[in-house]
C-alpha cells in the first residue's frame, strides 16, 4: 500500500477517534502532495511527493519550534506534529552506521579504485540500495569521501614507511 493511501486511511480513524491535530496535518501533507502532483500532469501523488511533502512540513515546524521554544505554550502541539510526520517518514541509517558499512571489504575497495568520489558514491549508493538499506544521498556523499580520505592517507603512510622505516614504522604500530 503507497504512503498516499497509508495517509487516507489515516485520515478517516482520525476523524473517528476525534483527533482533530492529526487529521488536520494528514489533509495538508495530502493537499500540498495533491498540487505537486497536478503541477506534475499526475492524476495521484507518488509516495515520493508524499514523503518530499512530510519532510519539508516536518522541517518547517522544527525550525518554527527552536525559535519559539520558549515563548510560546503552542510548543507541545508542535512536537505532536513532528511525531505524526515521523510515522510516516522512513528512518535513515545512521551516518557513522554508513561509514562502517563501507569500510567493509570489498566495498572499501570498490570506493578506493572509483576515479571519483563521484563516481564512489555511485557505487556506493548501488551497494546500499541492494541491501535495501533506507539512506541520505548526502550523508552517503560525506561518507563515501571519508572512506576514501582514510583509505588515501593509509596508503600515504604506508609510502612513507617504505621511505623512512625507522620513522614511520612507529606511527603504524
Amino acid at each position: 500500500m503507497s504512503v498516499y493511501n497509508d495517509i487516507r486511511l489515516r485520515i478517516t480513524v482520525c476523524q473517528k477517534g476525534k483527533l482533530d491535530v492529526e487529521r488536520d496535518v494528514l489533509r495538508t501533507v495530502l493537499g500540498e502532495a495533491q498540487t505537486i502532483s497536478s503541477r506534475a500532469g499526475r492524476a495521484e501523488p507518488t509516495d515520493e511527493d508524499v514523503l518530499a511533502t512530510l519532510k519539508k512540513s516536518k522541517e518547517g515546524v522544527e525550525q518554527n519550534l527552536l525559535l519559539i521554544k520558549k515563548a510560546c505554550p503552542e510548543t507541545d502541539k508542535m512536537q505532536d506534529e513532528i511525531e505524526i510526520y515521523n510515522r510516516f517518514l522512513p528512518h535513515y541509517a545512521e551516518l557513522e552506521y554508513i561509514i562502517d558499512f563501507l569500510k567493509q571489504e570489498p566495498h572499501k575497495t570498490a570506493l578506493d579504485t572509483a576515479s571519483s568520489d563521484g563516481q564512489a558514491t555511485g557505487i556506493a549508493m548501488k551497494v546500499l540500495k541492494q541491501q535495501r538499506l533506507p539512506v541520505l544521498g548526502k550523508d552517503v556523499s560525506v561518507a563515501v569521501k571519508k572512506v576514501r580520505d582514510d583509505a588515501k592517507a593509509y596508503r600515504d603512510l604506508l609510502a612513507k614507511a617504505v621511505e623512512d622505516p625507522k620513522d614511520e614504522i612507529s606511527k603504524i604500530t
